[in-house]
């Protein structure tokens, strides 16, 4: 069993949770997809009504492992119980095999996609009904004003050594927001202008201050117009994030207080101001 546990599964079936797992990724199956579509490619060569099928596990090298649970009598009590054993899979074709594993497969991708579109549409409606600002957002925009400047700390930037510097800047009072505005309502944090919109400023003439020295014109306050830009990468970002449960340096995105990651957890917490 030890050599087994150090192979890699492409594909782990736990019949009694209803749980399938690919590739690091575990979902929750449904009792109605479970009942439409997995029970009938078990029953009855797989799964019957006294020998069930307990776990289906097909690792990468094509070995596969199947283990059942059978209900019979114990001849010392005479009582009937279940008893799990691992299936021998001594004549039986490896082609049925890979059957089972490709259908089993195909309904996880089918299911997969099935409950992440209904998550991100979901998301979609609340982010869409939904304007207050939380430090689950202010951290999400953070982070891709942070990515979107990127280019600028490559080798091939082609901006001067004044550009280079202010972006550098840029990016450490983003870095710092978080610590620097700690304890200030949501809707005071301030984002500092990038070097972009400075030097425009100083174009047309609305600034002589160094870069990021004037409290009031180099900062702003998140907008609903700023949650509007990056709405749909919120929605995309955080439907990655719940399933993988923490995604650079944000948080991490479990519901608080729940005992279970659904999705009405999900977006009761994100009405009630955020993740922990």
């Amino acid at each position: 069993m030890a050599e087994l546990a150090s192979r890699d599964i492409n594909l782990y079936v736990n019949a009694v949770s209803r749980t399938m797992t690919s590739k690091g990724v575990t979902k929750q199956i449904t009792d109605d997809f479970w009942a439409s579509d997995i029970a009938p490619i078990l029953h009855p060569m797989w799964d019957s009504d006294r020998d069930r099928m307990e776990s289906f596990a097909r690792y990468a090298d094509g070995f596969t492992v199947i283990n059942k649970i059978k209900y019979q009598r114990d001849r010392k009590t005479g009582e009937y119980k279940w008893v799990s054993y691992e299936l021998s899979l001594e004549g039986i074709e490896q082609s049925e095999l890979d059957s089972l594993y490709e259908r089993l497969n195909a309904k996880f991708i089918e299911f997969r996609g099935i409950i992440d579109q209904d998550l991100e549409q979901q998301l979609s409606v609340t982010f869409a009904k939904d304007h207050i600002i939380t430090w689950t957002k202010i951290l999400m925009v953070r982070k891709f004003l942070l990515d979107e400047s990127d280019y600028t700390q490559m080798a091939d930037y082609t901006g001067s050594d004044e550009d280079k510097a202010m972006w550098v800047t840029y990016r450490q009072k983003l870095r710092d927001l978080p610590e620097d505005q700690q304890g200030l309502p949501t809707n005071s944090v301030r984002f500092p202008i990038n070097p972009t919109k400075y030097k425009l400023m100083v174009d047309e003439e609305r600034t002589t201050a160094d870069y990021l020295t004037d409290l009031e014109g180099h900062y702003y306050n998140i907008s609903r117009s700023v949650l509007h830009k990056f709405a749909s990468k919120m929605v995309a970002y955080l439907t990655i994030a719940i399933q993988s449960g923490n995604i650079d340096e944000m948080p991490n995105l479990q519901p608080a207080k729940t005992e279970a990651n659904t999705l009405d957890a999900i977006l009761e917490v994100i009405e009630q101001g955020g993740f922990d």
